[in-house]
């Protein structure tokens, strides 16, 4: 079933503008041999013997799957329609945080901060980035079960094999295969782009260095402490900040208290101590999996030369300033090679704090879209038209 979304043009004004412009009518009298340009950078088509930015007249949506280990993942396909003939959208695959998460990421909030209603962060961020030119994939992750959440489609009875079995590196597959399925669609151009939100971000460096179709990756609120330091320190930033605005309220020790708990159950399970197989309704093998996972993220960053963005939201108390802060100290030292931005307002999912009512945006922050479209265009690769 494909559904589109109609709208009236979309202002251009704060992407990059086409890498060659047309060329005049009194330099075109008597050439008609006219070499074509060489390349267009993303976002461009050839018209005639120039390169010229896509104009996007609406969105389709589109139901796709696919199957890895076992397990068919679906998920919706945002695609532009697009006025220019020949035009193949550059790919984007979204990779979900924490949690069993469906396509459209339906949140209710983040760590202090609550919604008026759930607001579908992936639907919105992956509509956007279709409205500006790109073909973006966004899937029900491996562990969306309706039993968890009412948005996932299936049931964990439906699971081919042992749910306990699960590890952190099923969902990086997971999104391997997604990249490779979204560029090899006939319309869609092998320059796919990773998009990876608080956990999902972790999987960017990997993807990135490892995957030939993969020239790009965006870290949306990506963590570099380590999980330890991630979990536990969320807590106490949150605890800090209630403390700087409202030293008598009860739930600054509260905070503290269960961030000293965290702390404490994971470090044991490191340290081989802790006294049970399951902690927060996950498995200790899935922990220390985890654990290990994220700290290798500094070295696959390192290692990678594809372009990486970062972004971090100035209101992120899941993912808090200290990550922004290590991740600039690795660029700084020549460690890693990357661009970081931080927003004003922003929350961990990326909607902004306003002041008019609910007191938040109701999307993911055009903002941050318009950022990210203009930086994915500047960092475009080598491309024949």
């Amino acid at each position: 079933m494909i559904r589109r979304i109609h709208f009236i043009n979309i202002s251009l004004l704060t992407l990059v503008a086409a890498c060659s412009s047309p060329v005049s009518d009194e330099s075109d009298e008597g050439d008609e041999d006219v070499e074509p340009p060489a390349q267009c950078q993303r976002l461009e088509v050839v018209v005639e013997d120039h390169c010229e930015r896509v104009m996007v007249t609406a969105v389709e949506t589109r139901e796709v799957s696919f199957e890895r280990a076992g397990w068919r993942l679906d998920g919706t396909l945002w695609l532009p329609v697009v006025e220019q003939e020949g035009y193949q959208p550059p790919g984007v695959v979204l990779m979900h945080g924490s949690g069993p998460n469906g396509r459209e990421g339906l949140v209710s909030g983040s760590l202090g901060i609550a919604f008026a209603e759930p607001i579908p962060i992936y639907a919105s961020l992956a509509e956007q980035l279709a409205a500006r030119g790109f073909a973006v994939l966004s899937h029900d992750k491996r562990s969306c079960f309706v039993e968890a959440k009412p948005e996932c489609p299936r049931s964990f009875t439906e699971y081919p094999d042992d749910l306990e079995a699960l590890r952190v590196g099923d969902f990086l597959e997971d999104a391997r295969v997604a990249a490779q399925v979204l560029a090899a669609e006939p319309d869609i151009a092998d320059d796919i782009i990773v998009v990876g939100h608080s956990k999902g971000a972790s999987y960017v460096p990997t993807l990135v260095h490892e995957e030939q179709v993969v020239h790009a990756g965006v870290m949306l609120a990506g963590p570099t402490l380590s999980v330890i330091d991630s979990i536990s320190g969320q807590l106490e930033d949150y605890a800090d900040w209630l403390e700087a605005n409202n030293p008598a309220d009860p739930l600054i020790e509260q905070l503290r208290t269960e961030a000293a708990a965290i702390r404490n159950a994971l470090e044991s399970m490191v340290a081989g101590t802790y006294p049970d197989t399951h902690y927060l309704g996950a498995s200790v093998d899935y922990w220390l999996d985890w654990i290990a996972f994220q700290d290798a993220v500094p070295a696959a960053l390192a290692q990678t030369d594809e372009p990486i963005v970062a972004y971090f939201g100035e209101r992120d108390f899941n993912v808090g300033p200290s990550h922004r802060e290590l991740l600039e100290s690795w660029i700084a030292a020549g460690a890693v090679v990357a661009e970081v931005r931080e927003y004003a307002n922003m929350t961990h999912v990326f909607v902004e704090l306003i002041d008019e009512p609910p007191g938040h945006a109701m999307e993911f922050s055009a903002e941050v879209v318009d950022d990210l479209v203009e930086w994915a265009v500047t960092n475009s690769p080598t491309r024949a038209p």
